[in-house]
């Protein structure tokens, strides 16, 4: 999906976004992903015009910024979000990526972690490049943001000094017309709007995902709402987390495309051991995929990636609440 989305051939939903309204309700889910120990503070300010985007495109970028502001920070401090208005990007700045030229609205999001040196800076926006340890990041996350952020019209500057934490500007174009304004019923500016009921339940959840971040971010998701979740990082440890599990597991999400082993193998190795349990299957690649993939979207459950937490726990609710497979 990540890659897909640097190349800007991901499949996106346009519509009018309230982009304050999207991050003001972000701020608790993103509180209970994150460790205890980070503070986040949101200012939003009054009268924002919408923007034209892809929302959950939108809340993977804010997603992967959180992510990599939270690994910066391992003994805590503050992630900020901030809204500003920029007539035109400021052109020549380091780091950026480029863009369009308007009207935007522009995401500062700033951390107190460790920094980054020069080096690291000019390569932060490259795939595969990444300063975790092996298996602990694909180098994708950055990639991604440059990709969703591109698709979308729109541009990302980078500022970091080493000791002295990461500012992420992310310019989104507003809609194109439109004009300043705040309905009274919306109420008063800088307050949370009412946070939408998120579908709940008890059962015991298997998620299959490789990609560590949005294995984290699924497992965080549902123990919010109340289930107990039990992940692994490909397909065979599916299978075999499975095994060890198997009465206990009403539900096994899986990714389609892995290492080692797919979701389709993992489907089938649980059936062939005469398991009815029920299945969900994510992919973020487009709809424009192999015949073997179109034909399993069609017979089985499946989201496709990027969700939106609303969507993915209207998701899960739905298929548990259908009857087990035969």
């Amino acid at each position: 999906s990540q890659l897909l989305a640097f190349s800007r051939k991901e499949h996106l939903t346009f519509a009018n976004v309230d982009l304050g309204k999207m991050i003001l309700g972000l701020r608790t889910p993103l509180g209970r992903l994150l460790p205890a120990s980070i503070d986040i503070k949101v200012d939003v300010p009054e009268g924002l015009p919408p923007i034209w985007a892809d929302e959950g495109s939108v809340e993977q970028v804010l997603l992967n910024l959180a992510t990599n502001a939270g690994d910066a920070m391992p003994k805590g401090g503050t992630l900020s979000f901030r809204i500003t208005r920029s007539r035109f990007p400021e052109a020549g700045e380091p780091g950026g990526t480029g863009g369009s030229s308007g009207e935007f609205l522009c995401i500062n999001v700033t951390d107190e972690g460790v920094g980054m040196d020069a080096q690291t800076r000019d390569r932060a926006f490259e795939p595969f490049f990444t300063t975790k340890g092996i298996g602990d990041g694909a180098g994708l996350g950055m990639a991604g943001v440059y990709g969703l952020v591109k698709a979308h019209g729109g541009m990302v500057n980078l500022y970091s000094e080493v000791g002295e934490g990461t500012t992420v500007k992310v310019y989104l174009p507003v809609v194109a017309g439109t004009r300043s304004h705040r309905s009274p019923s919306e109420g008063p500016p800088g307050k949370d709007p009412p946070e939408e009921a998120l579908p709940r339940g008890n059962e015991t959840v298997l998620v299959v995902e490789d990609e560590p971040a949005l294995r984290k971010a699924a497992l965080k998701t549902l123990e919010l709402v109340g289930y107990r979740v039990l992940v692994a990082s490909d397909g065979e440890e599916g299978a075999q987390v499975f095994a060890e599990n198997r009465e206990e597991i009403d539900l096994v999400i899986t990714d389609l495309i892995m290492p080692r082993m797919g979701g389709r193998g993992l489907y089938q190795a649980i059936k062939d051991q005469g398991s009815g349990v029920r299945f969900l299957f994510a992919s973020g690649y487009d709809t424009e995929a192999s015949d073997g993939e179109r034909d399993l979207r069609e017979d089985l459950p499946f989201i496709e990636k990027p969700w939106t937490i609303q969507e993915f726990t209207r998701k899960v609710r739905s298929v548990l609440d259908q009857a087990p497979a035969d």
